[in-house]
């Protein structure tokens, strides 16, 4: 999830309808300056591209699209959810003998609840859900009350969309969507209350500090990304390890996989997962893999 809104609600989009897709806009000339990677052993080579979110900077980038026009498969960190998918999320995060109360402490049953009233939403409709639905529920309701966000340019819609339209095999970090919900399904009781937590916790950061951090990193600066990684790893111990460390470590595995076909690869992730002590660049370096910054 890259720890930026998309990533945060990774789930909700499973439940939420498909969104459509983003208009482009015209590029600024000689502006390209989101970040890249490359990993290349002999003549396979696999290109590693930050998704850092919608951003206000124009899109394309000419020289990522050109990476992914020469590569064979691309790759993303969730598949394509179908309605089937998404009534098996709405059923699985429901447990009326096990009532939200249950999972979370006196103060953040509390933080809930106030939460609640802030989105609009009624304490007991959140009662009978697991800690991760119920977030999702909260993270929509509060979505609703803000003014819808301007079209703006969306690098993951914009480059599956073309790697879809030139007929790559797209394959995703999760196999399959009852993979994505066996990994949210599984977390603890104190991973999971950290969950409901960070989602709480963001809705307080200011759009502008977003729109900061997603600037930056179109930038190429990925420093404010990097200190909100480490505030995270930090003030969520529980959820951390779940969301970022223990994803981050099984990339090696795959790299090495695409590094043994005789052919180029677009990998595309969230920027929170290229940022902080554990992120998938230093994984790959402690397993041997060059990485170059192109």
């Amino acid at each position: 999830m890259a720890m930026s809104r998309r990533e945060l609600i990774v789930l909700g989009a499973s439940l939420a309808a498909a969104q459509t897709a983003c208009t482009t806009t015209t590029p600024i000339s000689g502006l390209d300056t989101y970040p890249l990677w490359r990993v290349q052993k002999d003549r396979s080579v696999v290109y590693l591209f930050a998704d850092g979110g919608t951003t206000e900077v124009a899109w394309p980038s000419l020289r990522v699209e050109k990476a992914l026009a020469e590569s064979v498969v691309f790759w993303k960190e969730t598949p394509d959810y179908t309605e089937a998918d998404r009534a098996a999320y709405a059923t699985r995060g429901v447990d009326p003998q096990r009532p939200l109360a249950t999972w979370l402490t006196p103060s953040q049953l509390e933080k809930v609840s106030v939460a609640a009233a802030d989105a609009g939403v009624a304490y007991t409709r959140l009662e009978p859900l697991k800690p991760w639905l119920a977030a999702v529920v909260l993270q929509q309701a509060y979505a609703a009350r803000k003014a819808p966000a301007l079209s703006t340019p969306d690098p993951l819609t914009t480059l599956e969309a073309k790697a879809k339209a030139a007929g790559k095999p797209v394959r995703t970090e999760f196999a399959d969507a009852e993979a994505t919900l066996v990994w949210t399904d599984s977390m603890s009781r104190e991973t999971a209350a950290e969950y409901l937590m960070y989602m709480i916790d963001q809705q307080s950061v200011p759009t502008e500090t977003w729109d900061h951090r997603k600037a930056a990193w179109a930038r190429g600066d990925l420093r404010p990304l990097e200190a909100f990684v480490q505030e995270m790893k930090a003030g969520y111990p529980n959820l951390y390890p779940h969301m970022e460390t223990d994803r981050n470590a099984k990339w090696p595995a795959r790299f090495r996989t695409m590094l043994a076909n005789d052919h180029a690869t677009f990998v595309m992730i969230g920027a929170g997962h290229l940022v902080g002590p554990d992120s998938v660049l230093v994984q790959l370096k402690l397993a041997g893999l060059t990485v170059e910054r192109i």
